[in-house]
Order: C-alpha cells, then structure tokens, then sequence
C-alpha cells in the first residue's frame, strides 16, 4: 500500500515501469484512461524503454503498450524490432501488440522488404491476424511502385485464401501489369483465394462498362483455372458486341476441366454450339469447352471443320480426338482437313482420324484408307506419322488398309517406316502379308528402325523369334535420338547408293 502511496506521486508512464506489479497495473488502468495528449507523452517514454538494454524495463514497456490503446501505434518501428528480441516474452507480446494495433498494419505491409529475417517472416502473419485491416494495406502496397514489393504482397494475399476478398480488385489490377512476374504472381494469387476473386470477376463481366468486362474476360483467360463461379458469365459473354471479350471468354472457357463444363445450365449451350461455328477467333477454344459438357452436337462440328477460320477448323480436330465415340456427322468434313492448307489443321485431322479408327471405323467416309496414305507423304512430318496409326488400327479388318501401311514401309521417312512397323506389330498376325516388305526394314542400319521391324516380324510371324538375328534385335536398346531422324539411305534401297571412290594410290617411299 505504501508503494502504491509513494508511486501516485510520480506519472503514469514512470509507474508503468515499475518493478512492482501492483503499481503497474494501477498504472496502466490510469493511462488507459487518460487523454489522447497525455497518451501520447506515455507512449514516447514506453517506446524508449522498450527500445534500451535493460530487459526487466523492455518487458515492462511492451506489456504496457499492448494495452494502452491506439495511441500506441507510434510504436510500431519498436514493436516490430521486438519481434526478434531475445526474451520469447518481449517478442510473443510485441507481436500480440501488432496484431491489436490495426493501425501498424501499412508498417508491416512495407516491412515485407525488410532485410530483418524474423520481420520478414512475421509480417504476413500478423497482417493475416489483422483481417480485413491488414488485407487493405497489402492492397495499398501495389500503389507504391516497387516492383519486389507487389510481388511479395501478392504472395502474401495468396496464402490468405478467401480471407483475402478485400484484395482481389488490387490484385485484378496487378494481373494487368506489363510485368510478366508480377502478372503471373497476381494471377495465382486470385486462384488460390477462389471464390470471392470469382465472384469479382463474374460481376465484372456483367457490368455495363465495356472496358471491365473486356479487362475481366482477358484476365480469366490468362488464368490456368479460372474459377467456377465465372462459367455462366463466361458462357454469356460469348455474346459480348466486343469481339475480344468474346475471344478471351471462348479461351477462358475451354480452361475449364469436363466436371464443371457439365454443369452448365442446358440454356447456355445454343450459346455456346452458335460461338463454336460462327468460324471467329474464339470458336477454336468454344469448340474444346462445348466438348468438355459432354452435350457437342456433330452437326457443329461438321460446319465449323468446314469454317473459313483455320484455329476454329483445329479445334474442331481436337474436339473429335476427345470425343468418344466421335460423331458420325463430322467424319466426311474431317477427312476432308486433311488436306487443309493449314498445317495445324491437318494435324489435328489426322490425330482425330486415329480416334475414328479406334472408336468408330464404321463411320469412316470411303476413300479413308486413300487420304489417309497419301498423308504419309504430307510436307509435315508430323502429319506423315500421324496419319500412319488410323491405317494400323484399319488394317486386321480392312486388306486395303493392310496394303497401305505395307506401303508406308517404303516411305522415305524413316519415323513413318518405325510408325508403320509398330502399326503391324499391332496387327499382329493377321498382317502376315507384310513379312517381305518387313524383312527389308530389317535389314536397315538404323537401330529404330531394325527392331521396329523385328518386333512386327515377331508378332506376325511368332516363330521368327527363334532365328538368331531377329531374336538379338528383339534385345537391342536403342540409343534416344540426339539429331534429326535418320536419312532415307539407312534402309537399302530407298536412296540412290553413293559411288566408292576409288583409293588414291600412294607412291612407294624412296629409299634414302
């Protein structure tokens, strides 16, 4: 009592380090209840104390700041210096303090660039226990024109998740920015906060404003997952008077996986079959999503095969080749790409003929087996191996399709001479006619084609297996390609053979 008596002679922030624990308390009862000037002058002395040597006073002073009030937000550079302190009490304490204190939260916003490890490491979870205060000044960090210190902030809104809402339209800014980096970080930070960011989104694809919605659709489509609640408005976007609104929707919409793609509500696909063959930039990606509802009708597919827009005509390709089974409808146009004077879209013909051949022979148009040899010999080389599977897959039942990858075998490609081999070795007996035109692949020097060839002898003819050659073959490991594929002159026979040079004769040495 006595102690108490002697220390209400002194001022509050004297008493407040005070080796007495009675006369602490009594005094930080009273400060808190002080005016906002007398608060004032006892933060200045609580922030030198917790800023001095002496442990017994820090202690003191950060015990008394995380209660007196906002006032001690002009703490905060002590604060967070006590965040490393030594004494786990004097650093758990300044850290409760921060939390408190919404009023530090910009503090700690720019202290992710601190070179102080333990500040560094700190801040993003102190701002998180802050809630939206803390959220509002990571946003506010984008303002400051240090490109390290938005791609920080945009981590730290990302590991927040939803909690993170208040964000999402700084973030949306930020997955703007020129700044490659700073685009792809602000980017997954509004995947990993998902909802909230997706219903900002979706909103923004409704607004009246034409530059949101073109800013919403173009981030949507750059995101690798855009969220699920943005599908209807993406969907409906389809229809924007903005060509590229409409172009980035179509590709934000074939990003979404068949799971959600089957939720769409059954009003939206006229939307989506009318975008899928109107032959513009974003049928291509509409054609893909239109796929992924399980619900493609083969007569889109049909016109937009046959759609001036050439990325429009792949995509219909690709769609085919994850269609199973493909559709009757768009086989005929489909045989037809493959001779498109479109690289890509032969391509994707050929690859979606493969699925045909596997899923769905029967709808294949006649003279498949024809278009389909003569794309063996396509300038592309990746169209000439492609269009050898169909033939493979046609060939046990079909003697022409036999003759055809019997044919292939002759190529001057040497990938469509291996490719070829394999089909036959799928074929397996019932490609017996093969045998002579396989025995001269055998013969080739390349390693890929020779066992290529003598697994297809092995498999058409199974006793083969015991001849000598064939079985060393069937062991051989290849070496992986470091160079272009081989000549046409590895196999003998496809290539004029190049003349000797007869050896120059040397002089005899005379003696000396």
């Amino acid at each position: 009592m006595a102690a108490l008596l002697l220390a209400g002679c002194s001022g509050p922030g004297k008493r407040l380090l005070s080796d007495d624990a009675l006369v602490r308390s009594a005094a930080l009862e009273s400060a808190a209840a002080s005016a906002p000037k007398d608060k004032v002058r006892i933060v200045a002395r609580l922030r030198k104390a917790l800023a001095g040597r002496d442990p017994r006073r820090r202690a003191y002073a950060v015990t008394a700041l995380e209660d007196i009030g906002a006032e001690a937000v002009r703490a905060a550079p002590e604060l967070m210096a006590a965040l490393g302190d030594g004494d786990p009490f004097i650093s758990a304490a300044a850290e409760r303090a921060l939390v408190k204190l919404k009023g530090t939260a910009p503090a700690l916003a720019g202290a992710l660039l601190s070179t102080d490890p333990v500040l560094k490491l700190k801040a993003p979870e102190i701002l998180a226990a802050q809630g939206e205060a803390g959220v509002l000044a990571l946003a506010a960090n984008f303002e400051r024109g240090s490109r390290e210190l938005a791609l920080e902030s945009c981590l730290a809104l990302g590991r927040l998740g939803p909690a993170a809402e208040k964000g999402v339209p700084a973030l949306a800014r930020a997955a703007s920015s020129t700044d490659p980096a700073v685009k792809a970080a602000a980017l997954g930070a509004l995947s990993n906060i998902g909802r909230p960011a997706g219903l900002w989104l979706a909103a923004a694809l409704k607004s009246a404003s034409p530059r949101s919605r073109a800013g919403a659709a173009a981030l949507l489509a750059a995101m690798p997952s855009p969220p699920a609640e943005t599908l209807e408005p993406l969907a409906s976007a389809l229809e924007d008077p903005d060509g590229a609104v409409r172009e980035n929707a179509g590709t934000a919409l074939a990003a979404f996986t068949p799971e959600l793609m089957n939720n769409l509500p059954s009003n939206l696909l006229p939307v989506l079959s009318k975008a899928a063959a109107a032959g513009s930039k974003e049928s291509g990606p509409t054609l893909l999503a239109l796929v992924r509802t399980g619900r493609a009708e083969g007569k889109w597919l049909a016109a937009a095969l046959r759609s001036p827009e050439p990325r429009t005509r792949e995509a219909a390709g690709l769609a085919l080749l994850l269609m199973f089974p493909p559709p009757q409808e768009a086989a005929e146009p489909l045989l037809e790409t493959l001779k498109d004077a479109d690289l890509k879209v032969r391509r994707s013909a050929a690859a979606a003929l493969g699925n045909y051949a596997v899923a769905s022979p029967a709808t294949l148009p006649a003279g498949t087996v024809a278009a389909l040899l003569a794309a063996t010999s396509d300038a592309d080389p990746e169209t000439r191996n492609l269009a050898v599977f169909p033939l493979g897959r046609l060939a046990p039942a079909d003697r022409s399709a036999l003759d055809a990858v019997i044919q292939t075998l002759a190529s001057a490609d040497p990938e469509v001479r291996v490719s070829a081999a394999a089909a036959l070795t799928a074929a397996g007996k019932k490609a017996a006619a093969a045998e002579t035109a396989l025995w001269k692949v055998f013969r080739s020097r390349d390693c890929r084609q020779k066992t290529a060839a003598a697994k297809a002898l092995a498999a058409v003819k199974p006793e083969l297996r015991r001849l000598p050659a064939v079985a060393r073959a069937l062991k051989t490991i290849c070496p992986a390609l470091k160079t272009a594929p081989p000549a046409p002159s590895a196999l003998p026979g496809l290539a004029p053979k190049k003349k000797k040079k007869p050896a120059a004769k040397i002089p005899p040495r005379s003696a000396p």
